[in-house]
C-alpha cells in the first residue's frame, strides 16, 4: 500500500511539473474549444436517470443510465453510471453483468491551463463457461487540457491502470496524448486535426493506440466545396487465453497471450456543389481505403502444434460515390451511383521449428478464405407533386455483386443481381380523409460459377401490394390499410437435385389503429391485424403451386385511457392467436398447432414538462396451446427518464 502511495505521488508530481514547468501559462483572452473525446464535459451537458427493466418470458433484463454534473464556476465534477444486467432462466439460471462507471472532474486556472482527473471503471460478469467470463477494468488518469488558442487543444495524461482478465491481475502505468486543431484558416483552407497517442504497460501484457485524422476544406467558388480527408489508427491489444496442458506444462503459465495488431488507414476526395437558387446540386467523391489484421500468440509449443497457425489479414478497399439532386417546379429527384472494389487476402504466419508441410497445409487453408468483390449501385428516388391533392413518389434500387475467390477449392464464386422497386400515390380526397397505394417489387437473382455450388442458384421475387388510408376528425383518428404479398424462390436445377424444392410464400394482412376521443379526460385506443398465410411448393413455369402449410395469426389489443394532467391511466385486454394447418392434397387443411393468449393488461404513462417521463406496462397471459392445456405468464416493462 505504501509502494502504490509513492508510485502515484510521483505520477502526479511529474504531471504538474510538466504543466507549470514545461507549458507556459497564458492569462489573456477567453477561449473555447472541442473538448477531447475521451477527456469531455459534452457527455454531462444534461443530468438525467433512466432505467429500463424488462420481464418477457424467461428472460429479465435491467438498464440503468445515470449521468449527474456540478459545474460550479471554476470547477466541474461529473459521473456517468451504465449498468446492465440480464437473468435467463431456462434448464439452469444464466446471469450476465455489466458496469461502467466514469468520474470526471477538472478545474480551470486559466485559459489556457485547466488540469483534471478521470477514473474509469468497467466490471463485465458472465457465469457461463465462456473464454473470457469474468473481467474488469480500472483507470485512474490525471491530465490537463492545453489550449494555447482558442483552436488548439492538447490534452497529455498519464495514470495507473488494474486490469483482471482470467482470474490474472495486472497493473501498471497507462500515459499518452489527445490533440485537436479546429477550423484553423491556412490560405483559404480550413484544417481540422484530431488525434491521439496511448501507451498502457500492464506486464507482462501491453496496450497501446495510435489516431491520426486530418480534414482540408475549401470553397472554391460560391456554392462549390472541396473536402480533403486523411485518416489512420493502430491499436494493440492482448488477450489472455487458456493454452492446452502441454503448453501450460512446458512454458509454466496459467494463461497464453495473443496480440491483436489492427492498422487501419484512408484517404479520401470530396466535392460538392450546393446553391440554394440552383436547380442542381451533386455530391462526388472517392475513398480509399487499407486494413491489417496480425495476431500473434506469445507461447507456442513447436512439437504440440495441432491447431492453424497465427494469422495476417489484408484489405483493400476502393469506394467511388456520388448523388446528384434536380428540383424543378413540382418535381425533385435524386439519382446516387456507388463503385466499390474490395480484396482480402489471409496468410499464415510461418514458426521457426515447424516443417514446410505444415505450413504449407495451414496457409493454404487461409488462402481459402482469400476473396475479390465488385459491387455496383444505382439508387433513383423521385417525388412529383401531380395537383395539390395528389403525390406521388417512385423509388428504384439496382445492385450487381461479383464475388471471386482466388483458391481453386473454394467455390463460392458468385454473381447477384438485386433490383428494388416502389411506387407509392397519395390522394386527399377530403379534409378529413387521406387514401394511398403502394406498388413494391423485388427480384433478386445469384448464380454461383463453380457446379459444386450451382444447386444453390435461384431466383429470389417479391411481389407486394397494399392500400389504405388515414381518417382524421375531432374526435377520431383510424388508419387502415390492405396488404397482399407474394414471395418465390426458384431453384434453376432442382430437378437434378431433391434437397432444393422451388416454394411459395403468400400472404394477406389487414391492420387497424384507432383513437377515439370519448371526452376530455377519457380516450379509447384499439390496435390489431390480421394475417393469412400459405406455403407451398411451386412451379414457375406453369405458375402453379402446391400448398403444404397455412397459417392463421390474429392480434387485437384495445385499450380505454383515462387522463389526470400528465398521467394516462390505461386498461384493457391483449389477445393473439396462432394456428398452423397442414394442407393434405393442396386441399384439406389438417389443424397441427394452436397457440391462443388472452392477457388482461394495464398501462401508467407520466410525461411531465419533458423532464419527467416514467411508462409502466404490464399484463398476465392465460395460455393455451392445441393439447388444450392452461399455463401462465407475466409480462412487466418500465421506462423511466428523469433529467433534473
Amino acid at each position: 500500500m505504501f509502494l502504490f502511495y509513492k508510485f502515484k505521488m510521483k505520477l502526479f508530481f511529474l504531471f504538474f511539473l510538466l504543466i507549470f514547468i514545461v507549458l507556459p501559462v497564458n492569462n489573456n483572452g477567453q477561449f473555447f474549444i472541442k473538448d477531447s473525446s475521451n477527456f469531455s464535459r459534452s457527455d454531462f451537458r444534461q443530468n438525467k436517470l433512466s432505467n429500463n427493466f424488462l420481464k418477457q418470458l424467461n428472460t429479465y433484463s435491467l438498464n440503468t443510465n445515470l449521468i449527474y454534473s456540478i459545474n460550479a464556476g471554476n470547477y466541474f465534477v461529473g459521473i456517468k453510471e451504465n449498468y446492465i444486467s440480464t437473468i435467463n432462466k431456462s434448464t439452469y439460471t444464466n446471469i450476465k453483468d455489466e458496469n461502467n462507471l466514469l468520474l470526471y472532474g477538472d478545474y480551470r486556472i486559466s485559459q489556457l491551463i485547466q488540469p483534471g482527473i478521470l477514473l474509469k471503471h468497467a466490471i463485465y460478469s458472465d457465469d457461463r463457461k465462456i473464454d473470457i467470463n469474468q473481467a474488469s477494468l480500472t483507470n485512474l488518469i490525471v491530465f490537463s487540457k492545453i489550449m494555447p488558442t482558442n483552436k488548439i487543444q492538447l490534452t497529455p495524461y498519464v495514470g495507473y491502470s488494474n486490469n483482471y482478465q482470467l482470474s490474472e491481475k495486472d497493473n501498471g502505468v497507462i500515459y499518452g496524448i489527445d490533440g485537436n486543431i479546429n477550423k484553423i484558416n491556412l490560405n483559404d483552407i480550413e484544417l481540422n486535426f484530431n488525434g491521439k497517442f496511448e501507451n498502457e504497460k500492464i506486464d507482462p501484457r501491453e496496450n497501446n493506440l495510435r489516431i491520426a485524422n486530418l480534414e482540408l476544406n475549401n470553397e472554391i467558388s460560391e456554392g462549390l466545396f472541396n473536402s480533403f480527408a486523411g485518416y489512420y489508427s493502430q491499436q494493440n491489444k492482448d488477450f489472455y487465453f487458456e493454452p492446452d496442458s502441454a503448453t501450460e506444462s512446458f512454458f509454466n503459465i496459467s494463461n497464453n497471450i495473443q496480440t491483436r495488431k489492427e492498422i487501419n488507414y484512408y484517404i479520401q476526395e470530396r466535392m460538392n456543389y450546393y446553391f440554394p437558387n440552383s436547380n442542381i446540386n451533386f455530391d462526388l467523391g472517392g475513398r480509399i481505403t487499407w486494413r491489417d489484421i496480425d495476431k500473434h500468440t506469445r507461447y507456442i509449443l513447436v512439437q504440440n502444434l495441432a491447431g492453424n497457425l497465427d494469422s495476417e489479414i489484408k484489405e483493400f478497399k476502393l469506394d467511388l460515390f456520388s448523388s446528384f439532386d434536380i428540383r424543378l417546379d413540382e418535381f425533385l429527384v435524386n439519382l446516387k451511383m456507388n463503385y466499390s472494389e474490395q480484396e482480402e487476402k489471409h496468410f499464415s504466419k510461418r514458426i521457426e521449428g515447424i516443417g514446410d508441410y505444415f505450413f504449407q497445409e495451414r496457409n493454404e487453408l487461409e488462402k481459402l478464405l482469400n476473396n475479390k468483390a465488385k459491387q455496383t449501385t444505382l439508387t433513383l428516388n423521385g417525388i412529383y407533386n401531380l395537383s395539390p391533392k395528389d403525390f406521388i413518389s417512385i423509388s428504384l434500387f439496382h445492385r450487381k455483386l461479383v464475388y471471386d475467390t482466388p483458391s481453386e477449392e473454394n467455390f463460392d464464386d458468385r454473381d447477384e443481381l438485386l433490383t428494388m422497386a416502389k411506387l407509392n400515390y397519395l390522394r386527399k380526397l377530403t379534409p378529413f380523409f387521406n387514401a394511398f397505394i403502394n406498388l413494391e417489387i423485388n427480384i433478386n437473382k445469384i448464380v454461383y460459377i463453380f457446379a459444386e455450388r450451382s444447386a444453390n442458384n435461384n431466383i429470389k421475387r417479391i411481389f407486394k401490394f397494399s392500400a389504405g388510408g388515414m381518417y382524421d376528425v375531432k374526435r377520431l383518428i383510424s388508419t387502415n390499410s390492405a396488404e397482399v404479398s407474394s414471395n418465390y424462390i426458384v431453384y434453376d436445377f432442382e430437378e437434378l437435385n431433391p434437397n432444393y424444392k422451388s416454394y411459395s410464400f403468400r400472404q394477406f394482412v389487414f391492420r387497424d389503429s384507432t383513437i377515439i376521443k370519448i371526452s376530455s379526460l377519457i380516450d379509447f385506443f384499439t390496435s390489431g391485424h390480421l394475417k393469412l398465410s400459405e406455403q407451398g411448393e411451386f412451379n414457375w413455369k406453369d405458375f402453379s403451386g402446391k400448398p403444404l402449410r397455412y397459417l392463421v395469426e390474429v392480434y387485437a389489443e384495445p385499450l380505454f385511457y383515462y387522463k389526470i394532467k400528465n398521467t394516462k391511466f390505461g386498461i384493457g385486454f391483449r389477445y393473439f392467436e396462432l394456428s398452423t394447418y397442414n394442407v393434405i392434397n393442396g386441399k384439406n387443411k389438417n389443424l397441427d398447432t394452436r397457440y391462443r393468449s388472452i392477457a388482461p393488461l394495464s398501462q401508467i404513462i407520466t410525461d411531465i414538462n419533458n423532464r419527467l417521463y416514467l411508462e409502466i406496462n404490464c399484463r398476465y397471459e392465460f395460455i393455451r396451446n392445441e393439447k388444450n392445456k392452461l399455463t401462465n405468464q407475466t409480462y412487466f416493462y418500465l421506462d423511466l427518464h428523469w433529467k433534473f
